[in-house]
């Protein structure tokens, strides 16, 4: 790697060279955008289809409590996955030239980012049982909040496939991914699993996904470096992020006003509600 005056990186040919030139993607741009936003209209399709008859074949397994108690969970810590991605997967695919020494340093922020965010959330695992007086909420929570680390040793793999206008791969990855999870979730709810199915589901999806960037996308992260001219995608992330969290904020203070002013009844207290009155 070579240093231009403002002490920046110029990337040199390497083996994954290919994800760092420009040169390729210019060429017959508008039949690549065309292609590229049919194959994702596809693929959206064909993840709503998986979605829809994972619907139906997982309300005919699993009872409404199941799917409850996940519901829980995810809300009392769905502000955590708007910090999950931190920009920085935007920010390499924004960016006219990237090189891999930045790439490399941005997978391990990515990483760090992945093991605070699961950190968080197992912390945030007595609150929400204590929250919700139920108990089963504590396993599921510690459960999911393993996806931010799996999540976070694909984002820059991903970014990179996104970058190169790979979108027939991405699409391909991303039905495979849902589908193996429906299986599994489904498997797991026949032998009678109940939530768990749910949070393996979860799980999978985030695993299948990973694995499969990695699979695709043929370049692999070499160790941070400084001077590698981060700190503006750095920057960038914190923007995207900022903006995120306000929306999501707009788009769900209703569901964080309900969660303050109703928990679910604890076991004894609905146990009690079925007692007839004397």
């Amino acid at each position: 790697m070579q240093k231009n005056k403002d002490n920046m990186d110029i990337p040199l040919p390497t083996n994954n060279d290919e994800y760092f030139q420009n040169a390729s993607l210019t060429a017959d741009l508008k039949g690549r955008s065309l292609r590229g936003g049919i194959v994702t209209l596809a693929g959206n399709a064909m993840r709503f289809a998986i979605h829809l008859a994972g619907l139906a074949a997982l309300g005919r397994l699993l009872v409404p409590e199941d799917f409850g108690l996940f519901a829980m969970v995810m809300a009392f810590t769905g502000f955590v996955s708007v910090f999950k991605d931190a920009g920085l997967s935007v920010a390499t695919v924004q960016r006219k030239h990237v090189s891999e020494g930045q790439i490399s340093t941005l997978f391990w922020f990515n990483l760090l980012i992945g093991v605070v965010l699961m950190t968080v959330t197992a912390l945030l695992a007595p609150v929400a049982t204590w929250f919700y007086g139920r108990e089963e909420l504590t396993p599921i929570t510690l459960a999911i909040a393993l996806s931010y680390f799996l999540s976070g040793l694909g984002m820059q793999h991903q970014a990179l496939l996104r970058r190169q206008m790979r979108f027939t791969v991405l699409a391909i990855i991303e039905v495979l991914a849902p589908a193996a999870a429906l299986m599994v979730a489904v498997a797991m709810a026949f032998c009678g699993a109940g939530y768990w199915a749910l949070v393996l589901q979860l799980l999978t999806t985030a695993g299948v996904l990973t694995i499969l960037y990695w699979y695709f996308c043929g370049w692999r992260p070499g160790l941070p470096r400084r001077g590698t001219g981060v700190r503006a995608m750095l920057a960038f992330g914190m923007n995207l992020t900022g903006a995120d969290l306000m929306n999501y904020l707009a788009r769900n203070l209703d569901n964080i006003l309900i969660c303050l002013l109703y928990t679910s009844p604890s076991p004894r207290d609905r146990t009690r509600s079925r007692m007839p009155s004397s």
